[in-house]
């Protein structure tokens, strides 16, 4: 579907599974996957509660119907104490945007970079990442880099071994938080 959705999401979320399942008959197939590019164009203002929750209800439908939902959204605004968004506090708007996803994923990166990395902030089970993904604009490809894992890291240690530390630092950044560190540490052991 192209173009704004051709009633309002937030007086009848429900109607938004009928509208897919039309969809659906009209193209002879049923759906597996809705991509919603971008949930700004959904509803609006995202910060009101009452919008963040009947987008959470309006895609709970089709996850209830097993059907897949993926939809992009975009951080908050960088301050001076955290130019970098590390948790779902950072994630624009209502807090019920998120709480009905399974997984929230963040990319990170300028427009245009030829590198980005990916992180997992909110997990149905283990974590994934962080990673580096490698985008070729002109192929429209986006790839994995490979990065090191706390058994590769353990692996290449020399006879100093190696610390939980050095393992956050290397998986994660290089100023990792205590929670990174802690993570680091359950691997290793």
């Amino acid at each position: 579907w192209k173009g704004p959705l051709p009633f309002n999401l937030v007086k009848t979320p429900e109607t938004f599974v009928l509208f897919v399942q039309e969809i659906a008959a009209i193209i002879g197939t049923p759906i597996g996957t809705v991509c919603a590019d971008s949930l700004k164009d959904m509803a609006s203002p995202l910060s009101s509660d009452e919008v963040g929750a009947a987008i959470n209800r309006a895609l709970g439908g089709l996850i209830a119907l097993e059907i897949e939902v993926s939809a992009s959204h975009h951080q908050r605004k960088a301050t001076s104490e955290n130019k970098k968004p590390t948790g779902l506090a950072d994630v624009y708007g209502s807090m019920w945007i998120t709480a009905g996803a399974g997984s929230v994923l963040l990319l990170w990166g300028d427009p245009g970079d030829p590198i980005v990395e990916m992180t997992h902030l909110k997990q149905p089970a283990d974590e994934v990442g962080p990673l580096e993904l490698a985008h070729d604009h002109e192929c429209g490809i986006t790839t994995r880099r490979d990065r090191p894992d706390a058994w590769a890291i353990l692996q290449g240690a020399t006879r100093g071994g190696t610390t939980a530390l050095d393992v956050a630092e290397a998986i994660y950044a290089m100023k990792p938080n205590r929670a990174q560190v802690e993570k680091a540490r359950r691997k290793l052991e």
